[in-house]
């Protein structure tokens, strides 16, 4: 009897035993399906996160490269119009006078501009502002002479320096001209407006360090120095700087003194990046903890996960809202400058033939002024949907800024190809109508470039080269395309 008893006890302790080690190995089990699914959960979001300041890096350097863009342009111009009066026999007071014309319209829309447009131009010194130097004066000494001939057609400029009459931060644009390499073109900008851009991105709470730099990494604008020692920022910028030169994608993570931080480079116009780099900690702090504290208790855990789940499927669909947002312009719904030169960018990385088209509203200003903001608003957007309704599903359709529109057509690289989209857009822009507005006629005018994907290319030399085709088709009235 006592030796039955003692054999009860046992079976019911083997049996409980049995119960706690398949508890304890469903517990394992359900802990480790769970800390893989708050694994995987951990990274999509962490890579989510990434994308959007990827999207907020490139929205910054769409709207620092549209600025410098001015600048560029206006050398761009001017040399080209001062290479066709040369052409024509113009004389050196011809040029002057053309000068110092193209330097009052620049001083009137370029806000940081200095001192116009000026050089040393088919031998002789020429100033928009009409200033006459003294006889020490010798241009072909200065450094945006010289730097400008060392690299002929090429845009080159000086780096930053103080400007002694304005005791502004500036930079000088400089280009040779074509039938002359010993004849060089140049314009003084101001840094005001791009440090004002690079500093507000020091407002957000996880963003160390900001700046505009050349593939050598000397510095064209950086953020102001925040509040930590002089010796161990500067420590910081190098190694920041060191990283971004190796960059091999558009980020990468580094650590540095125990601290985690991601650097981003955007490429910009005319051979410069937007450096932008944050604190990771800051970023996936709060991922982290989530990932940490996946393993405690399976009621918990499930009780948590249905919480998390719901919490991350409502952060997803506002995280896809706001990457749609973010590459989508916020009047005319169609892509915005940062995503549609991405993509486009993308599609000449892989050597894909296509037509650049740029087109612009004719007399947009005078709409604006005669019929209000209102309508002109309204024709950016009717402009939008035309083009849109003329390009295929995939073409792609961008605003660059204000009346300004790019259009990438995919595997278009014949004249009559592109002749034929030209049709279809001139025909569906002669029968628009602008809602609430009666007699108001629509006309535009542009230029494209057609990429047959045999050499490798860029966006900046596309918009550059289809840029200077707009300013012919401006001189015929209507609808006008030049390739």
């Amino acid at each position: 009897m006592h030796f039955f008893k003692k054999k009860k006890k046992a079976e019911k302790s083997g049996a409980f035993n049995k119960v706690i080690v398949f508890l304890v190995s469903v517990m394992i089990v359900f802990t480790l399906l769970f800390a893989g699914l708050f694994q995987t959960l951990y990274s999509s979001a962490r890579n989510n996160i990434i994308q959007i300041q990827l999207n907020q890096v490139q929205s910054a350097s769409a709207k620092v490269s549209f600025y410098l863009d001015t600048a560029i342009n206006a050398v761009t111009f001017s040399r080209q119009n001062i290479y066709v009066q040369h052409q024509k026999g113009a004389s050196k007071e011809q040029l002057l006078e053309s000068i110092m014309i193209m330097t009052d319209t620049f001083m009137s829309y370029i806000q940081d501009n200095i001192a116009g447009i000026y050089g040393y131009i088919y031998g002789n010194y020429l100033d928009g502002h009409g200033w006459i130097p003294d006889e020490s004066y010798q241009p072909q000494k200065r450094p945006w002479y010289t730097k400008a001939v060392q690299n002929p057609e090429k845009l080159v400029y000086v780096s930053p320096y103080i400007d002694a009459e304005s005791g502004q931060k500036c930079i000088t644009l400089s280009q040779t001209l074509e039938d002359d390499p010993e004849s060089v073109i140049a314009f003084d900008l101001a840094l005001t407006s791009l440090q004002e851009k690079v500093d507000s991105a020091m407002e957000e709470e996880n963003v160390m360090f900001a700046g505009i730099f050349d593939r050598e990494r000397n510095i064209l604008i950086v953020s102001s120095e925040p509040d930590d020692s002089s010796e161990n920022y500067q420590k910081k910028q190098r190694r920041f700087l060191e990283e971004a030169k190796n960059l091999k994608g558009n980020y990468a993570e580094i650590s540095y003194e125990g601290q985690n931080y991601l650097v981003f480079v955007h490429p910009l116009t005319a051979g410069w990046d937007y450096v932008y780099v944050c604190d990771s900690s800051a970023l996936f702090g709060k991922l982290r903890y989530i990932y940490f504290f996946a393993p405690f208790g399976i009621l918990v855990f499930i009780l948590v996960i249905l919480l998390i789940l719901n919490h991350i499927k409502n952060g997803q669909e506002q995280i896809n809202r706001l990457l749609n947002l973010s590459e989508r312009d916020a009047l005319t719904g169609i892509y915005n400058r940062g995503t549609g030169e991405a993509k486009i960018s993308e599609r000449l990385e892989q050597k894909m033939p296509g037509a650049f088209m740029m087109l612009d509203v004719d007399k947009f200003k005078s709409i604006n002024d005669t019929y209000g903001h209102d309508t002109g608003d309204k024709v950016i957007i009717a402009v939008a949907r035309i083009l849109e309704n003329a390009s295929r599903k995939e073409d792609i359709v961008m605003r660059l800024g204000g009346d300004e529109f790019v259009v990438f057509l995919n595997g278009v690289c014949t004249q009559q190809e592109a002749d034929s989209f030209t049709e279809r857009l001139f025909s569906l822009i002669d029968s628009a109508e602008i809602p609430d507005v009666s007699g108001l006629s629509l006309s535009v005018s542009g230029g494209i470039t057609l990429y047959n994907g045999k050499h490798w290319t860029d966006f900046s030399e596309l918009y550059q080269n289809t840029d200077e085709k707009i300013y012919i088709s401006k001189k015929t009235a209507g609808n006008y395309m030049t390739f």
